[in-house]
């Protein structure tokens, strides 16, 4: 029987009740989040970056972003399921990258 690893199931429980507390909720002012989101859906549909419209960041995130909408969709709930799964994917890699650095009981406990 395999030993329950505490400090990525204390990671998970965390990040999954974060996504319950604010799934749905883009604050009283949308700010960058509604811009953001036509951007991705105007990648979805095949627009490019710098070319049919501005970006002003690093490529990597609209394209994960703009590639998984394809498949699932451009409106608010699928794209926080896309977030969701991306925020729970950035975690498990902290925490697998906290227990290689630094090697030890309970270390990845402190990435949390």
């Amino acid at each position: 029987m395999k030993r329950i690893r505490w400090d990525l199931v204390v990671a998970l429980a965390l990040v999954v009740a974060h996504i319950i507390a604010v799934w749905g909720y883009t604050g009283l002012w949308w700010g960058d989040i509604g811009r953001w989101s036509h951007e991705v859906e105007r990648f979805a549909a095949g627009e490019l970056p710098y070319r049919d419209f501005q970006w002003h960041y690093p490529p990597l995130g609209l394209w994960v972003e703009g590639f998984a909408a394809r498949l699932v969709g451009t409106d608010r709930d699928p794209l926080g399921a896309i977030n969701a799964v991306l925020a729970i994917l950035i975690v498990l890699a902290y925490v697998r990258y906290a227990r290689q650095v630094a090697k030890g009981s309970g270390v990845g406990l402190m990435a949390v």
